[in-house]
């Protein structure tokens, strides 16, 4: 205890140390305790002189009255009878108290001041207790300040762990969620499939087949997880029923729309007729958006899986064959009809019937293209079909052609007008004419010349003139004076002119002369 009163006895020494203070003032500081002071003193000068002159006068008055008043107490308790002086000995006992009366009287100063003395010291010592008291306090304050700092570093530590930990938890949480997502879809697929208000073409159709590719590519991809080969056999079998739902709805549509093309006899209209257009390509047409939106989603997973492509190709087969069972029995009564107009002229038979086939072929381009988007190798079998009808029609004339001329004009029909003006146009589209013409030309092509050798054996190489053969130039003037007979009828009639060239020129009159031979 004496250190520490030494300690900060030693402490409040050295506080103002003009050497080494324990608490330096800057020269901010210590310039404004100069001012204070002097401004202090100036108002402090005044009333000290007032204050000393009644303080002195206090004192003397008081010191007066307190020296009569000790001396009264003195005589006191002679005056009043309390002591009694009877002998030498009670006077001396007096006088003795009288004389420590006196001298306490005198110190009575120093032991006013020894008593403000011990009064400074006792609070002294009690603040000094208290500064002890609160140095302790704050000793064990800054202690406990340190634990608590301690614990709040921990635990704020151990909160930031805690958050890594939900994080990772949650991540974990997630990820487990989005695995297991892919088995428990299976119940609510299968739920909506199952459901009778199910469209092919509502959002959610499209929803639900999303969804199963999606499982299905996930399943694969992960077998290493349990059950997945299960799962992967239930999706695609949710898959197919989904897909024949497709296939049911788009065989239905076909069907109803061979039924409403039909007439109400049930017959099939020819192409002759005026609503035939309407009925054969009309009647489709009305729900070519509706499927052709269905069949874009079927054609964009197609790459998935087979059963997209089987489906395709089993929308693709039943299109092709009720457009085949609509459309075959018009064609083939079309070019019956033409075959029998224009029984005895090859040339406009064949022009007019691959003219007919070609706007066939174009209709069903684009009557395909309403419905699907991807192009089939069915497409080109139906086309074929189509296009070999032309040609039942056509080769049995073809064969049976003797004559040079027409055969040769039908080479230039096909040649030039199918495949130079409208086949080479648009090759895609008519891919499948352009075979049956090709092949009907080399049909055509072989006629001709074994028309061609027929005649230089039997009309050139075997020929035998007659007299009327050789009657040159007179059959030459001949045939010259007719032309001119002819041409000034004609200036007189119609009042313009025409050209005889041609008449009148030898290899034509040959060719005519040698016409009528074959």
């Amino acid at each position: 205890m004496e250190t520490e009163e030494r300690e900060v006895w030693e402490n409040l020494a050295e506080w103002d140390n003009l050497e080494n203070p324990l608490a330096p003032l800057t020269e901010e500081q210590q310039k404004t305790i100069l001012e204070l002071a002097a401004i202090c003193d100036q108002k402090l000068s005044v009333e000290d002189e007032s204050t000393e002159s009644k303080t002195s006068t206090l004192s003397q008055s008081d010191a007066k009255r307190n020296a009569d008043t000790t001396i009264l107490d003195s005589f006191a308790s002679l005056m009043s009878g309390e002591k009694k002086i009877e002998s030498s000995q009670q006077f001396y006992q007096w006088y003795s108290e009288l004389e420590w009366e006196m001298l306490q009287e005198e110190d009575a100063e120093y032991r006013a001041y020894l008593a403000q003395l011990e009064k400074h010291q006792g609070d002294c010592q009690e603040m000094l207790q208290q500064v002890t008291g609160t140095l302790d306090k704050l000793s064990k304050l800054n202690s406990q300040y340190g634990f608590v700092s301690n614990k709040t570093t921990s635990l704020h530590e151990a909160c930031e762990q805690m958050l890594i930990d939900q994080t990772k938890l949650s991540n974990l949480a997630d990820e487990l969620e989005n695995k297991i997502s892919y088995f428990l879809e299976y119940e609510k697929i299968q739920s909506q499939l199952s459901s009778p208000t199910l469209s092919v073409h509502g959002e959610l159709f499209r929803n639900i087949l999303d969804r199963l590719d999606k499982c299905i590519d996930y399943m694969q991809s992960h077998p290493q997880y349990r059950e997945t080969s299960t799962y992967v056999t239930k999706y695609r079998v949710c898959l197919n029923t989904a897909l024949s739902s497709v296939r049911g709805w788009v065989l239905q549509a076909l069907e109803q729309c061979v039924q409403q093309a039909k007439k109400p006899d049930g017959s099939t209209p020819t192409t002759g007729e005026s609503y035939a257009f309407t009925l054969l390509y009309g009647k489709f047409r009305l729900h070519a958006d509706k499927m052709k939106q269905l069949m874009t989603d079927i054609e964009q997973r197609h790459e998935k899986g087979p059963e997209y492509e089987q489906l395709l190709s089993d929308c693709h087969a039943a299109y092709f064959s009720q457009r085949l069972l609509l459309l075959r029995p018009s064609v083939v009564a079309s070019l019956t009809d033409l075959s029998t107009t224009y029984v005895r002229d090859h040339c406009t038979l064949s022009r007019c019937a691959c003219t007919f086939i070609l706007r066939i072929c174009h209709d069903e381009w684009q009557l395909y293209h309403q419905f699907f988007g991807l192009k089939s190798e069915l497409l080109e079998d139906y086309m074929d079909q189509l296009c070999g009808l032309l040609y039942d029609l056509l080769r049995p004339h073809i064969i049976h052609s003797n004559h040079l001329e027409t055969l040769a004009e039908l080479c230039f029909i096909l040649r030039v007008e199918m495949i130079d003006e409208h086949i080479n146009n648009n090759p895609e589209q008519l891919s499948a004419f352009h075979r049956v013409v090709l092949q009907l030309l080399s049909d055509v092509q072989e006629r001709l010349v074994y028309r061609a050798h027929i005649y230089v054996q039997n009309d050139i190489v075997g020929y035998k003139p007659v007299s009327g053969d050789l009657a040159y130039p007179e059959k030459l003037e001949m045939m010259e004076s007719i032309a001119e007979g002819l041409q000034n009828q004609a200036t007189q009639t119609l009042g313009r002119s025409v050209s005889v060239s041609s008449v009148s020129s030898p290899d034509t009159v040959r060719s005519h002369t040698g016409s009528n031979t074959i």
